[in-house]
């Protein structure tokens, strides 16, 4: 495989590469206008190294009622969980499971309304979603 030709001097290549680079570049627009709405600031309030401390981080939500994966490190130690949607609501959340080992924690968003899940956005293939989660995160869907 040739990843960079030194003879690029022929217009029509140029020219489909400046089309590739579009194509990619409106894929990646098209994606972040998606699941933009699915991210969350995921904002912590708690005591670490017996003093009260806050922090922040991200995380996106999974499922329209409120499942948020994020990282381990950013709830842990966590008393008050609140997440930042991005339409300007606030809404407490609460950890269902964290796994420190790979800095993974699953999140439950203290609301009965609708989320922007970003599962809406993954193609269906078969009629099923598929996910990238291992099931024992998925598990945690479960879990109320």
């Amino acid at each position: 495989m040739q990843l960079w030709r030194k003879d690029r001097n022929d217009a029509s290549e140029q020219q489909s590469d400046g089309e590739l680079l579009d194509a990619y570049s409106s894929a990646v627009i098209r994606v972040v206008e998606i699941v933009s709405p699915s991210v969350v600031h995921v904002q912590v309030k708690g005591v670490r190294g017996g003093f009260t401390a806050q922090g922040s981080g991200s995380g996106t939500i999974l499922s329209p009622d409120g499942l948020v994966l994020t990282n381990n490190h950013v709830v842990e130690g966590a008393s008050a969980i609140q997440l930042g949607l991005t339409d300007g609501r606030r809404l407490p959340a609460r950890v269902l499971g964290r796994d420190p080992d790979t800095d993974i924690a699953v999140l439950r968003a203290e609301t009965t309304d609708r989320l922007p899940a970003a599962s809406s956005a993954i193609p269906r293939r078969s009629g099923r979603v598929r996910s990238p989660l291992p099931s024992a995160i998925r598990s945690a869907s479960s879990r109320r």
